[in-house]
């Protein structure tokens, strides 16, 4: 059969479910060894320097440090005994194909965020409280170059490697359309939170195309990495809306033009910095979208040489082991996030380490 499996043949289902719960299983190890390690190193780094540890950096030290350093070689380590599917690179992407594939990117961006903003409007009028966005409350107020270093750099680097390269390789191995579906599904529910769990599926998707399409993982990790260090700016400039919002529900209309008149000189920068870069994303995403329509023909995807008979796919992906407990773990991590924010207060959100919390 040219070392290709149809539904006559005696297809490794076991082998490949093998594969897929090992992928997923060791997502929630990465989960595991970084809880493992910020506990021990709360415990012994806060003993030893007590000043330190009672400081923000110390949140951020002892649960990035473990999950980048740590859990991810574990995981890379993990999934480097499977056989990879080879994978054929491609001519360098022009300048004006960066600029598709971000415009794309950012349409998938707002779509997600269209859909997390309805599930958490639906949650805070069922609770009748508002569900805080986790992220929002994570880059709050957070020194901004610690931030382009965490979010902007290592995030895209260390979760490309994983998501798209050490899983794509693997899985891709029993049908490119499964794994890229796989991995950015994988992806979406790891981020923890609704908020960024429904843009982050699309993203993840994507990027996993446009690496089975290049083989080359620093497309997805230059895309990934502009568009978190893009978000990282604007969190950081981002006037306080919420102090906007309550002057407008001023019924004085005297107090609230002056408060009005305060407020927008006193954020002057802020705006200047955020109104044009969430303009410019707009437009990027607008033009995303057109560019998406009219590629969505040229979409296609190899058949593999271990490819998963039509129809047994989705079972062969999520009806393992490893991808069932994983779907439970983001679960419970979804619904801890959103108690977390119904019940603590704004700016106490974080306080506790960010085990469900990627970028």
């Amino acid at each position: 059969m040219n070392g290709y499996f149809t539904q006559l043949d005696t297809y490794p289902y076991s082998k490949a479910k093998r594969t897929f719960s090992v992928a997923a299983a060791g997502l929630l190890v990465i989960r595991f060894v970084q809880i493992v390690f910020a506990y021990a190193l709360s415990d012994t780094v806060g003993g030893l320097f007590p000043d330190f540890a009672s400081g923000s950096y110390f949140r951020w030290f002892i649960n990035y440090v473990p999950f980048y350093f740590v859990a991810i070689p574990v995981y890379l380590l993990l999934t480097s005994y499977f056989p990879k599917a080879e994978r054929k690179r491609t001519s360098p992407l022009r300048f004006a194909d960066w600029i598709k594939l971000l415009a794309i990117s950012y349409t998938l961006i707002y779509a997600g965020n269209v859909i997390g903003v309805s599930v958490s409007s639906v949650l805070s009028k069922a609770f009748g409280k508002n569900v805080v966005n986790p992220v929002a409350e994570a880059l709050d107020g957070e020194n901004v170059f610690l931030m382009f270093l965490i979010v902007g750099i290592l995030a895209p680097v260390f979760e490309e490697l994983v998501f798209r390269k050490a899983m794509i390789d693997r899985l891709s191995l029993y049908g490119e359309k499964t794994a890229m579906i796989f991995s950015g599904v994988c992806f979406g529910l790891f981020h923890g939170n609704f908020a960024q769990g429904f843009y982050a599926a699309f993203l993840g998707i994507f990027f996993g195309y446009i690496y089975l399409r290049t083989g080359k993982i620093r497309y997805t990790v230059a895309l990934h990495m502009f568009i978190n260090s893009v978000s990282v700016i604007q969190s950081h400039f981002l006037p306080d809306l919420d102090k906007l919002f309550d002057i407008l529900d001023t019924e004085n209309v005297s107090q609230t033009t002056e408060l009005l008149k305060r407020w927008l000189s006193d954020n002057a920068l802020g705006l200047s910095v955020v109104i044009p870069i969430s303009f410019g994303c707009v437009v990027l995403g607008v033009f995303g979208l057109v560019t998406l329509i009219r590629h969505k023909k040229h979409v296609y995807f190899n058949r593999a040489l271990l490819e998963i008979p039509k129809g047994k796919a989705g079972n062969v992906a999520w009806l393992n082991a490893g991808a069932v407990l994983f779907l439970l773990y983001c679960g419970f991590e979804m619904v801890y996030s959103i108690i977390g924010s119904l019940f603590q207060k704004r700016g106490n959100f974080v306080s506790r380490p960010f085990y469900g919390l990627a970028f």
